[in-house]
């Protein structure tokens, strides 16, 4: 299980956490039985600038509409939105999104001035500077020590909390984690939402088979299908015997080929992504070297034969060869959290091989 906790900086562009890698984190979170938590410090922090930044707004807004009404002698009007956008409270909106908010530390003032005049972490100097981000990483171990789990830190802020090198923990504070009997590899930094995704939520996802439904398999087979019904095999390099061939384009199906479905997983957010194979008799472009047709020929098991060669008077030193022949191959696709079928992106299309005389 992972439990991701916030940095004030994780929420800087997404204060309201309406992101789509924000939506897919919790969504992730949800399936891997996890938590999200912020810390009482993040969101006072991250309040403070959210009013400035509103505030800001508010009066670019107003100089906006002042020149408006300068350049073209019109009002706009906009009733009640200047009096909405200071009404705004953040608070209300992490506290909805968040599994658990962690209170303010305990604080023994001689140990945190102490600490501050060594410069330990997340202190530097003799300066104050640091004083927040002291009580965030108090939060952290707070919830390191209640949790047997992986913690994830979301900060970008690793001059404060990371050594020198990559996200790892500053010595200062695996000094921290060894007082309290916290396992070094529990707590990991990483800078967004996106990271923690992609390098650990949906990794760990990876591993779950996902269940699809009979209708859900029955309308996927049959998307696919039409998926490679609309020439979506062009353009495939991938055949054998290799770097003879320079160009080979499946064009069309006979009829529709043969789909099943090989696995399904969960890469979190709710999507599952599946694997098919599929072969089918299909129509196959080639283009060969003119040195090259006859062994062509020889490779390949094609019916309905054409072979185009170019014009005397022509400088072309590759020749056309189509026919019909047996193709199979792999296809990859993403069906969305809401099982639409009509939302399936392809992430992958691979020919394995097409059919070869004996």
């Amino acid at each position: 299980m992972f439990i991701v906790v916030l940095d004030t900086n994780a929420l800087y562009g997404d204060f309201r956490l309406e992101s789509r890698q924000a939506l897919n984190l919790k969504d992730n979170l949800r399936e891997l039985g996890g938590e999200l938590i912020i810390p009482e410090v993040v969101v006072d922090e991250a309040q403070r600038k959210f009013d400035e930044l509103l505030r800001e707004n508010v009066r670019e807004l107003k100089k906006s509409i002042k020149q408006h009404r300068q350049l073209t002698g019109r009002d706009i009007s906009v009733p009640g939105m200047l009096e909405g956008l200071r009404e705004q409270s953040l608070r209300q909106r992490l506290i909805e999104v968040a599994d658990r908010l962690v209170p303010y530390p305990i604080l023994n003032h001689q140990q945190v001035v102490k600490r501050l005049l060594a410069g330990y972490r997340p202190f530097s100097g003799t300066k104050d500077k640091g004083y927040r981000d002291f009580l965030i990483w108090l939060s952290v171990l707070q919830v390191a020590a209640e949790f047997n789990s992986t913690v994830l830190f979301i900060t970008n802020n690793s001059n404060d909390f990371c050594g020198n090198k990559d996200n790892r923990l500053h010595e200062d504070l695996i000094l921290d984690l060894q007082e309290r009997q916290i396992p070094l590899e529990q707590i990991i930094i990483t800078k967004s939402f996106s990271s923690a995704n992609k390098d650990f939520l949906e990794k760990q996802l990876n591993f779950r088979a996902a269940i699809l439904s009979e209708t859900e398999k029955k309308d996927f087979l049959n998307h696919v299908q039409i998926l490679l019904e609309r020439n979506l095999l062009s353009e495939v390099t991938n055949f054998v015997p290799s770097g003879k061939w320079v160009h080979v384009t499946v064009t069309e199906f006979e009829e529709p080929p043969n789909v099943s479905i090989e696995s399904a997983i969960s890469i979190g957010a709710g999507t599952k992504q599946v694997t098919t194979r599929f072969d089918g008799n299909a129509l196959v472009d080639i283009l060969v070297p003119i040195t090259e047709i006859k062994p062509a020929l020889e490779c390949l098991e094609l019916t309905d034969l054409h072979v185009i060669e170019p014009d005397d008077d022509e400088d072309e030193p590759y020749s056309l060869i189509y026919g019909y022949t047996r193709v199979s191959g792999t296809l990859i696709a993403r069906l969305p959290h809401d099982s639409s079928i009509d939302g399936i992106t392809v992430e992958k299309v691979k020919i394995d091989g097409i059919k070869l005389s004996k």
